[in-house]
């Protein structure tokens, strides 16, 4: 039997065809992946969106066959349309508080052991398969070489004719184009699965559902309790207001007259405005205007929302200003340093403390 020729033309075209093996040789081998996304200490979450698409395609709506005189099936022909059709895409990935991580990541982040098994397992196949693709290769080139040298050195019968030595040469560079051919896509291919970063083995999305709860119910059993909120300790109420009576001259302004009762009645101009009654100042109908507590603060319903009032040293203190009583019976009023008189107590008694806070019950309900 004679051997099967090869074409000049083809022989020409070796050392091009061997290009195609230059790929997987300039890449190197296979590196394992040893890098991951660190755990952040971020819950994880997992992003699944389903979008429905729509368009058209086309569908078989009849069938016709065509006969001669004689019933005998000459031809057949299928008709189509356009219809309408929607199909589901499903959108899905893990995430570490607000970014994106790859599936093997994950599972190593939450602790599915199994998945990571399996990602090893697929990694160092990657590695194997790389290396068995690289002997191929080698052997595969080796094996079409010495193809090569047999066909090319074949002596040739008397005749001129190629000899079985041909046959064997071309049975070898088909054989060795094979194995390398083989050989380069196990390399490639090995070289992949060894060192992928976002390689999905898992199609699962309920099962990174199910180990994200797992994750984040582990997160926050091991976080430590927030520090209790203490509570804003209650301003002791004060002892009550000393009641001392006593008669003010007040000038520049409408009320000219200030008194403080012994039965503790406040009254301006000779009008009854309020009553000490322990540490509160209360109304004439008896509804408590402010309270006075032990570490001099004054609060209650009688006061604006974001006036500040405070007596410290006997003296009372009104947002940027202060109410104090001199020595020598002197109301003054004391703002940016400079003093101002504003009355004098003619008559009883001059306990600072509370002809400063008669003072400013007057002020706050005659305006």
């Amino acid at each position: 039997m004679r051997s099967a020729p090869i074409s000049v033309v083809s022989l020409r075209a070796l050392p091009k065809g061997l290009l195609l093996f230059a790929p997987p040789m300039l890449m190197g081998c296979a590196e394992l992946r040893t890098s991951y996304a660190p755990a952040t200490g971020a819950p994880m979450d997992v992003f699944d969106q389903t979008v429905v698409r729509h368009g058209v395609q086309q569908v078989a709506t009849g069938h016709e066959e065509v006969r001669d005189s004689n019933g005998n099936l000459i031809a057949t022909a299928t008709h189509y349309e356009n219809q309408p059709v929607s199909w589901e895409e499903r959108t899905w990935y893990p995430m570490q508080g607000r970014m994106r991580i790859d599936d093997e990541s994950f599972y190593r982040i939450t602790g599915d052991q199994e998945a990571v098994e399996r990602y090893d397992s697929w990694h160092h196949r990657g590695v194997t398969l790389n290396t068995v693709g690289w002997v191929m290769l080698g052997v595969g080139l080796g094996v079409f070489a010495g193809g090569v040298g047999m066909y090319a050195g074949d002596p040739k019968d008397s005749y001129g004719n190629p000899t079985a030595l041909s046959t064997v040469g071309y049975v070898a560079m088909t054989a060795g184009l094979l194995s390398a051919g083989i050989g380069a896509y196990l390399a490639i291919a090995g070289k992949h699965s060894a060192g992928a970063l976002d390689a999905r083995l898992f199609d699962e999305p309920e099962r990174v559902k199910a180990d994200a709860d797992r994750y984040n119910q582990q997160l926050a059993a091991a976080a430590p309790p927030p520090p209790p909120v203490a509570a804003a300790p209650a301003a002791a109420q004060g002892t009550p207001i000393s009641i001392e009576p006593f008669t003010a001259s007040m000038t520049g302004g409408r009320i000219t007259r200030i008194e403080l009762k012994a039965d503790g009645g406040i009254w301006a101009n000779g009008k009854m405005l309020a009553i000490l009654s322990g540490s509160d100042v209360k109304d004439s109908s008896g509804n408590t205007l402010f309270s006075v507590f032990s570490d001099g603060t004054i609060t209650g319903s009688g006061l604006g929302a974001s006036l500040h009032v405070k007596i410290e040293n006997d003296m009372l203190k009104v947002g940027g200003k202060q109410i104090a009583l001199a020595d020598d019976g002197t109301i003054v009023v004391i703002s940016h340093g400079a003093a101002q008189t504003i009355g004098r107590i003619s008559r009883g008694a001059r306990n600072r403390r509370t002809v400063t806070l008669v003072l400013f019950a007057v002020n706050t309900l005659a305006h």
